[in-house]
């Protein structure tokens, strides 16, 4: 991790921003029917022993279209495969400039032949592993840089977002696109934001920016441009054209201090990570309000929309024609932005992490519950 560039760091940051929180009682954002729960009911990861489940960092989380599960670990910088009850298949990738090799993979995703794509940004192109993690080929030729975030479509297509930075105008350009299949050139854009960089506040250009996004088996795209002053959410057909959105009411509200402390340490750790001076962190301002939508997650016939501002996460559910349908909690994994999820299509099992756990990395397996007759989680 320490060899990562400064293009990582930043990046990293936008995680850490895409997942503020504050303290509960705030504003709901919709009529708040709470009436679901995600509960652990088995993880993968120990403390010591077998090194197939003693993580380091692990971030990037996702379902391969067979179900099997792949762990992203920023650590070992390792590809780790597990079947869906958690027991160890294999592992790939590492860390190089050689082909299968990767220097700052910035996301994972499923193919559609049960591999998985790793979006590597500083070495300009998108790897492609088979369904034992084997490379198969790579695509190259990114004009500036491959899609950070990719996501692969039915035909083939891959839809992802694209900084480019304009070092003569000072600003910083993010475009939600689709690349046809094995192109390398930007077919369209879906949603473009832009913003200039501000030297008292450098990180105030990435909260400007940012989109989450997530894609649809149907080829429709969801987005949401981050906001703390509009919970917004928008569907785009597949030829790139608005079919609905969702502007619920929304109040505007802070953070709390406590999870304003939280993204410092994640930030810190960041630093030392990188072999830079934690102490820069404390001069940098953080940002005071919660953002209203944080990430967006497709489960086949549902969309999981994760609110900003709760230290024990919330998400609103809808269905894939926007139907606002309850809410969800997961109140045995609080922390706010310190947990990240991984929801897909491919399963009915939900995937946490803790950023900065007390004891040791898990990848925590969360099933969906009655919130009147959720049982005691494994722990």
């Amino acid at each position: 991790m320490a060899s990562f560039s400064m293009v990582l760091t930043l990046l990293l940051m936008i995680a850490i921003l895409s997942g503020c929180s504050e303290a509960p009682g705030s504003e709901a954002t919709n009529e708040q029917r709470v009436e679901r729960e995600l509960v652990p009911f088995d993880s993968i990861g120990i403390e010591t022993g077998d090194s197939n489940y003693v993580f380091g960092m692990p971030r990037a989380l996702e379902f391969t279209s067979q179900g099997n599960i792949i762990v992203g670990d920023i650590s070992t910088m390792k590809l780790m495969m597990y079947s869906p009850d958690g027991t160890f298949i294999r592992c790939g990738g590492s860390e190089g400039q050689g082909p299968g090799e990767y220097t700052a993979p910035t996301g994972i995703s499923p193919t559609l032949s049960g591999g998985t794509m790793v979006a590597d940004a500083m070495g300009g192109k998108l790897i492609f592993y088979d369904s034992l993690l084997n490379c198969s080929h790579e695509l190259t030729g990114f004009i500036p840089y491959p899609p950070v975030s990719p996501e692969m479509l039915e035909d083939g297509s891959i839809v992802g977002t694209r900084f480019i930075f304009d070092r003569e105008g000072g600003s910083l350009c993010n475009t939600l696109g689709r690349w046809e299949a094995g192109e390398t050139d930007l077919a369209f854009s879906y949603l473009e934001r832009t913003s200039d960089f501000d030297q008292q506040d450098p990180r105030k250009v990435f909260r400007e920016t940012g989109i989450s996004s997530c894609v649809l088996r149907d080829g429709r795209v969801i987005a949401s441009p981050l906001s703390t002053e509009e919970y917004f959410i928008i569907c785009y057909n597949v030829e790139g054209e608005t079919e609905w959105e969702i502007r619920p009411h929304f109040e505007r509200h802070r953070r709390s201090e406590e999870d304003i402390e939280i993204e410092r340490e994640m930030m810190r750790a960041a630093m030392r990570r990188n072999g830079r001076d934690p102490s820069i962190v404390d001069q940098m301002e953080i940002q005071e309000w919660a953002n209203a939508v944080t990430g967006l997650y497709d489960q086949g016939d549902r969309i999981w929309a994760r609110r900003g501002g709760y230290l024990e996460p919330l998400f609103d559910i809808y269905s894939t024609d926007g139907e606002y349908q309850y809410s969800c909690s997961v109140p045995f994994l609080p922390y706010g932005s310190n947990v990240g999820f991984s929801i897909s299509s491919h399963s009915s099992s939900i995937l946490a992490y803790l950023a900065n756990p007390e004891d040791y990395s898990r990848i925590w397996m969360l099933r969906e519950e009655d919130r009147r007759n959720s049982l005691d989680p494994i722990l």
